[in-house]
C-alpha cells in the first residue's frame, strides 16, 4: 500500500482572507455570502476654477455604492461591472464553489473554484512509493480600481503542507493564468467555461510531469544549498539569507509535511513551506492574523512563493536537463 503524507492542521490560505461558500450554487450566491455582493457607479468629478466648480468631462469617479468608498478614477465610457457578473460565466461548468471575499477593502475581489469533475479536481501523485495528493483549483480575480481585468489562475494545493504551487515552472507550455472578457450571453458564457475546463486539465498533467521529474533528482546538501544561494541571493547582499537557507535544508531533510528528501520535488516543497508558512510567524511561533493571510494567500499568485519555488524548480530541471 502506498504511504501518504498527512496533512498539517492548517488554515487553508484562502480562507484566511475570504469566505467558505461551498454551499453556494451560482456566482451570485457565491458574492452573497462573502461579501462580494455590492455594487460600485460612476461618480461625475469636478475641480475648482477662477471661483467656481466645473464638471470634468474627462474624468469620473468609482465609488462603492453602499459605503461611499471611492475606488478609482476611469474615463467617462468606462463600464463598472460587478463582482457576481464579473465571475458568472463560471455557473455554465456547474463548478464547487470554495471561497470568496474581497481583497484590499473591496478594491479587488476573488472566487476559488474546482470542476464538478472528480478526475480534475484531484491529482493523486505517487513519488517514490510515496503518495502525495494534491487538489486542483481555479483563482479568478478581478477589480474596481482598474488593476486588473477578469484574471483566472490555475493553481494546485498541496494537502500534506498547505501550500499552494503555480507557474509557468510547473505548466511545460500548458496555461497556467490567462485572462477573459467580460461575456453576458449564455453561448459566450459556455465558451469560456470550456476554456477553463481544458486549461485546468492541460495544467493539471504538465504540473503532475514536472513534479515527476524533480522527483527524479537527487542532490547533495551542498547542492541544494548552492541552489537556494542562488535563488534567495548570497549572504552578502541579504545577510539573513544564510540563516533562511539552513532552515529550508533542516526542513527537506526532515519535515514530516515536505518529504521526498534527497529529490528536488523535496527543495521545491520545503522552500515553499518556508515562504508560505514560516514568514508568517511570531517570534513564538504562532501564526500573525490580518494581512499576513492575504500576503500568503497572495504570494502564490504574484509573489514571493510565486517567484521562488518557480526559480527553484526552473534551476533543478535546467541544470539537470
Amino acid at each position: 500500500m502506498t504511504a501518504t503524507l498527512e496533512a498539517p492542521t492548517r488554515l487553508v490560505p484562502w480562507l484566511g482572507v475570504g469566505t467558505d461558500v461551498s454551499r453556494a450554487a451560482t456566482a451570485q450566491e457565491a458574492a452573497r455570502l462573502s461579501g462580494l455582493d455590492f455594487d460600485v457607479s460612476l461618480r461625475r468629478m469636478a475641480y475648482w476654477d477662477s471661483g467656481d466648480w466645473k464638471e470634468d468631462p474627462d474624468r469620473v469617479r468609482i465609488v462603492r455604492d453602499d459605503t461611499g468608498a471611492r475606488f478609482g478614477i476611469a474615463s467617462p465610457g468606462y463600464e463598472p461591472v460587478q463582482y457576481d457578473e464579473a465571475f458568472g460565466f463560471v455557473d455554465a461548468m456547474t463548478p464547487h464553489f470554495v471561497a470568496a471575499g474581497p481583497l484590499r477593502g473591496g478594491r479587488q475581489g476573488f472566487m476559488v473554484v474546482q470542476t464538478s469533475d472528480d478526475a480534475l479536481r484531484h491529482l493523486d501523485l505517487e513519488v517514490r512509493g510515496q503518495g502525495d495528493r494534491h487538489g486542483t483549483f481555479v483563482v479568478m480575480r478581478t477589480s474596481h480600481d482598474l488593476s486588473r481585468g477578469i484574471e483566472l489562475t490555475a493553481l494546485m494545493l498541496r494537502y500534506s503542507c498547505t501550500n499552494q504551487i503555480t507557474g509557468s515552472a510547473f505548466a511545460k507550455n500548458a496555461p497556467w493564468r490567462w485572462s477573459i472578457r467580460h461575456v453576458r450571453g449564455a453561448r459566450e458564457q459556455l465558451e469560456q467555461a470550456q476554456r477553463v475546463l481544458t486549461n485546468v486539465g492541460a495544467f493539471r498533467d504538465a504540473f503532475a510531469e514536472t513534479a515527476r521529474q524533480l522527483a527524479a533528482i537527487e542532490l547533495t546538501i551542498d547542492e541544494a544549498r548552492e541552489i537556494l544561494t542562488q535563488v534567495l541571493g548570497t549572504p552578502r547582499s541579504r545577510p539573513k539569507t544564510a540563516g533562511t537557507v539552513e532552515r529550508i535544508l533542516g526542513a527537506w531533510q526532515s519535515s514530516p509535511t515536505v518529504g521526498f528528501f534527497p529529490t528536488g520535488w523535496g527543495l521545491v516543497n520545503a522552500l515553499g513551506e518556508d515562504i508560505d508558512w514560516n514568514r508568517h510567524l511570531t517570534a513564538s511561533g504562532k501564526e500573525r492574523g490580518g494581512a499576513r493571510h492575504e500576503a500568503r494567500f497572495l504570494g502564490a499568485l504574484q509573489g514571493a512563493n510565486l517567484k521562488y519555488t518557480g526559480r527553484t524548480a526552473h534551476l533543478l530541471l535546467r541544470q539537470r536537463g
